[in-house]
């Protein structure tokens, strides 16, 4: 295997996207790069459900991967389908709010979804002094603008940008409704 296949996993442009690399060492670099990707998911506590979304391995073969790098085998289940866990905590809806800011930003390079889920969770939990989010709760973040449940507003008492749920009629984030409410008592 080539070193500078190996470095471009890390500088973010794999060697497949490199112009004048040779067609036989693109497959390899894409395999390579799907694995480490895969493996990294999983590290990060990705279901199998959603690793096989993000990177298209088969199931079996992340079902395996997931048992030899955690010892036992992935947690059962779907992505969440309702939005109801975060509206019920402040706090984890400003974190939702975060995480879709870093998405956003995050989406627009030349990295596979895998890779922008990745960025943005370890982005996420190194800001964060006490993560709220798992790995599938920041994945399901994206999903619920998409599936136009959420929309991005700007909250008018401090200009932030926030997320909430389309049919909200409050104007203000969830930090200044906490705010407000710690320091003027309602």
């Amino acid at each position: 295997m080539h070193v500078h296949c190996l470095a471009s996993l890390f500088l973010h442009r794999p060697c497949c996207q490199q112009p004048g690399r040779r067609n036989r060492s693109v497959e390899l670099c894409i395999q390579v790069m799907i694995t480490t990707e895969t493996i990294q998911l999983v590290q990060l506590g990705a279901r199998a459900n959603l690793v096989c979304q993000l990177t298209g391995l088969e199931k079996t073969i992340v079902k395996r991967l997931y048992r030899q790098l955690h010892g036992h085998p992935s947690p059962p289940g779907q992505m969440p389908y309702t939005d109801t866990w975060y509206l019920e905590n402040p706090s984890r809806m400003l974190q939702a709010a975060l995480v879709w800011r870093l998405y956003r930003r995050l989406k627009e390079s030349e990295r596979s979804a895998a890779r922008v889920l990745i960025a943005v969770f370890e982005s996420y939990t190194y800001m964060v002094i006490e993560p709220l989010l798992n790995f599938t709760r920041v994945a399901f973040v994206p999903h619920l603008i998409t599936m136009k449940l959420w929309s991005e507003r700007r909250c008018e008492s401090c200009g932030t940008a926030y997320v909430s749920p389309v049919d909200e009629s409050l104007e203000t984030c969830p930090g200044c409704r906490r705010y407000y409410r710690l320091h003027r008592g309602g």
